[in-house]
């Protein structure tokens, strides 16, 4: 069975249709703005991307990590991908379909990436790693502004 991603109609909870997306999709981020679905396939390592109208894959992005999650801010057509330890943020601009790797001294990063988030009003952009650390970059310079840690995971959660 290939992996992906399916079309629900909520008023009526039905699947309208189901899009391939990869070996192994494990986050999906959308673009109000544009309408364009962003999914990140861990296995292929490369972002795949939806037009929500067509339901059609218009791209495929290779990255230099495997993706783990992503955000889009909307206001600067950027979407931001948190990948494996050692790369752990790319940025693709939305308009190219480009990615760059934000390069980050070794050791700057605590923990494996879990989860991100883009601020569009401050354009800042929040990584979050599995140990409770939060990492904030400048949307602008892609560069590292301040790290802390925030809460570590509970126990027993998973």
């Amino acid at each position: 069975m290939t992996p992906s991603l399916a079309i629900r109609a909520t008023a009526c909870d039905t699947v309208r249709a189901t899009i391939d997306v990869g070996r192994w999709p494990e986050r999906i981020a959308l673009d109000p703005e544009t309408d364009l679905i962003y999914v990140a396939d861990y296995e292929s390592q490369a972002v795949s991307v939806i037009n929500g109208r067509t339901g059609l894959v218009t791209a495929t992005i290779g990255l230099s990590a495997q993706p783990f999650g992503i955000a889009v801010d909307p206001v600067t057509d950027m979407i931001y991908v948190s990948g494996a330890i050692g790369a752990p943020l790319s940025v693709i601009d939305g308009l190219t379909n480009t990615a760059t790797t934000v390069p980050l001294p070794p050791y700057t990063i605590t923990g494996v990436p879990n989860d991100i988030a883009v601020d569009p009003v401050t354009d800042r952009i929040y990584l979050i790693t599995g140990e409770g650390y939060v990492y904030v970059f400048n949307g602008r310079t892609n560069k590292l502004t301040s790290q802390r840690l925030a809460a570590p995971e509970p126990s027993g959660r998973r």
